[in-house]
């Protein structure tokens, strides 16, 4: 690489760092405007928190937080339009910002707006918690307006609640076979077969479509019938050497039992 390569190198990277900081810079900027603007809202200087709110969306614009704050802010106004706006701006950041939905929905309530604020309500309710205040107020509202709705939204939400228990079910159980497996090998490494066996029966009880699991399974099986007919073999033997033939005959027995047969 020459010098004029070189140089041109380092003012890049020089560049993309500069950038980076102070991109970085901006973001941590944006929330500290934001806690100055709660601040001076709980301290009931509105004015000031909303300069604050649009300092902090200025310098962040994907930061949908200091636009709900806004909202809040133009509707003790009494600025409808402009507190609609800022909840709508904060949603299209995050879909998935559960305070914005309700104030959002409550707003288009307030201006006699039933079917879009019942859109708001609604995913409220799909994001809240059960026990969350906001959550029983926008299931309410829902309830009041349209209770063919709710009882359709009821049956999402638990069917989103089963499937996301079974999928914690499943991550549990995944882990947990893994933990099995491991202890499994252990002990098959140390020639403790019907440790081994119980230990990776569980994992394949946990994890049934694990193929490694399901090869270690079988082998630990397998070596496990070895040693148990080899301890009956011993025992069989033992007893015809004492003339006990009925204890002999049932250890032989247990062997055969052991031994897969022919179909």
């Amino acid at each position: 690489m020459n010098d004029k390569m070189k140089i041109i190198v380092f003012v890049m990277l020089m560049f993309y760092s500069l950038a980076w900081a102070t991109n970085e810079d901006f973001f941590n900027e944006a929330r500290v405007y934001r806690s100055k603007g709660y601040e001076a809202q709980t301290a009931g200087d509105i004015e000031m928190a909303l300069v604050y709110y649009k300092k902090s969306s200025a310098l962040d614009p994907f930061y949908a937080i200091p636009h709900n704050d806004a909202g809040i802010v133009f509707e003790i106004k009494g600025y409808l339009d402009k507190a609609l706006n800022e909840y709508i701006a904060a949603i299209q950041i995050n879909p998935d910002f559960a305070e914005a939905h309700m104030n959002l929905g409550l707003l288009y309530e307030r201006m006699n707006e039933i079917e879009k604020a019942l859109v708001h309500f609604a995913k409220r309710a799909e994001l809240g918690k059960t026990n969350d205040s906001w959550t029983k107020r926008a299931w309410e509202k829902i309830w009041k307006y349209a209770p063919e709705m709710a009882k359709e939204i009821e049956a999402k939400v638990l069917a989103q609640e089963i499937a996301g228990k079974l999928k914690e079910d499943k991550e549990s159980n995944k882990i947990l076979a893994a933990k099995h497996y491991q202890k499994g090998v252990f002990y098959f490494k140390k020639k403790l077969f019907e440790n081994a066996y119980n230990e990776l029966k569980q994992a394949i009880h946990l994890a049934p479509d694990n193929l490694k699991y399901q090869e270690m399974y079988s082998k630990s099986n397998s070596e496990y019938k070895i040693q148990k007919i080899n301890i009956h073999v011993k025992n069989g033997t033992d007893f015809l050497n004492s003339n006990e033939n009925v204890k002999a005959k049932q250890e032989f027995e247990k062997i055969l039992e052991l031994i897969p047969r022919d179909e």
